[in-house]
């Protein structure tokens, strides 16, 4: 998109929105994790309950904001943008620039992508940052969308395997940053807690971060072995499989994609 077009305007503004929605969210999810907890029997009910005393007012507080957000003029003029855009009727193509067939484009795409995703996951070792598979989630998650955009000019049988060994690979990637955003998180509150706060609610924060970090690392090892899997030759030769098909497509191929 074009810096200051309306379509890189339509952008900033959902991330915006995004960022706005995110606080109510996550103190959503942490409501839900307590709770599960408590029913779970824990020995740490005390100090989980006054956590969760905190992490609702809180809540609560986020909600109201939110809903103010949702309310704004800015939110009207971000709906309205976007049903504008939606409404916009395309540019006449250029006659004088032929497009490349899209089975050649999209398997460029493919090959780009899966290269992004080999060269960053190949770089990262046992003391790179979590930014590191952050970044390659990422990639992972463009090549994806690449691949499920053009599944229908490629053999089922081929992309459907190739998709799978890329979920494998997101799970424990997003395993990962969610576990490491969460600690985080917790551990902010922690730094926010005030004279003010019931007792044990720190005790809570600090059992949960434990936890939250036994699972960072199982994912952090999780990953190594899954990403030897997703980078062995078998894998790569379906990829190329998917490309070689892309870059030249046989007339049936809709046929191909016919299931039962």
């Amino acid at each position: 998109a074009e810096p200051g077009g309306p379509i890189w305007r339509l952008r900033e503004e959902l991330a915006w929105l995004g960022e706005a929605t995110g606080p109510t969210r996550d103190l959503d999810v942490w409501c839900l994790t307590l709770d599960e907890e408590l029913r779970g029997g824990s020995p740490l009910a005390e100090a989980l309950g006054a956590l969760r005393q905190v992490i609702e007012v809180r809540r609560r507080a986020a909600h109201r904001e939110l809903v103010e957000t949702l309310d704004s003029p800015r939110l009207r003029e971000l709906l309205a943008g976007w049903a504008g855009a939606a409404s916009t009727q395309p540019r006449e193509p250029d006659p004088g620039r032929l497009a490349a067939p899209v089975g050649l484009v999209a398997a460029q795409l493919v090959s780009r992508a899966y290269r992004r995703v080999l060269r960053r996951g190949r770089s990262i070792g046992a003391d790179s940052p979590d930014e590191a598979l952050h970044d390659l989630r990422k990639a992972a998650k463009r090549l994806r969308y690449v691949l499920e955009s053009f599944e229908s000019l490629c053999p089922a049988q081929v992309t459907d395997r190739v998709v799978s060994e890329l979920k494998a690979l997101q799970e424990v990637l997003g395993g990962f940053q969610d576990c490491a955003v969460q600690a985080r998180s917790l551990a902010q509150l922690g730094t926010e807690l005030g004279d003010g706060e019931p007792p044990g609610a720190l005790i809570g924060i600090g059992y949960l971060v434990a936890g939250l970090e036994s699972r960072r690392a199982q994912a952090r090892r999780d990953f190594a072995r899954r990403f030897a899997r997703f980078e062995r030759p078998a894998t790569q030769a379906l990829v190329a499989s998917v490309v070689s098909g892309l870059a030249s497509p046989p007339r049936s191929k809709a046929a191909s994609r016919r299931r039962g």
